[in-house]
């Protein structure tokens, strides 16, 4: 399977995800009828489920070439798998020390640093066309 393909087809599960999520929160558990705090981490996770859909959506246009490229992409890809757990597990929870959040981090992280390596990769691997130079004319 192509690197395009395997985003979109992440991207397209973990959309349905969310909106799975959504009905969950709002008809199954309550949420809106929850207090401050657990609210805000049950829709925090929430959020966090549509930017890895967002990310594997934006990424399912680009082929990558280089190592880092494909790296960024491999991160990108697995970000949905603990994001879904931490929305199931931890926001359960509530507010609680870091340490006892065992997802916190593991998901949003990678996602944010895959798409961050992955523009740094395309930036540094670009090959500028002579003829597009400005400066040489």
């Amino acid at each position: 399977m192509s690197w395009p393909r395997a985003h979109w087809l992440v991207g397209l599960v973990t959309l349905v995800l969310f909106v799975s999520a959504g009905v969950y929160m709002r008809y199954v558990i309550l949420v809106p009828q929850m207090g401050d705090a657990p609210r805000m981490i049950f829709r925090s996770r929430f959020l966090f489920l549509l930017l890895a859909a967002l990310a594997n959506f934006a990424m399912s246009g680009v082929r990558p070439t280089g190592v880092v490229q494909k790296a960024a992409s491999a991160l990108i890809l697995a970000a949905p798998l603990p994001l879904i757990a931490s929305f199931l597990f931890d926001a359960g929870r509530g507010v609680r020390p870091p340490r006892l959040q065992r997802f916190r981090g593991a998901g949003h992280g990678p996602c944010l640093g895959g798409l961050r390596i992955g523009a740094e990769g395309r930036r540094l691997h670009r090959r500028r066309d002579p003829g597009d130079d400005l400066d040489a004319r």
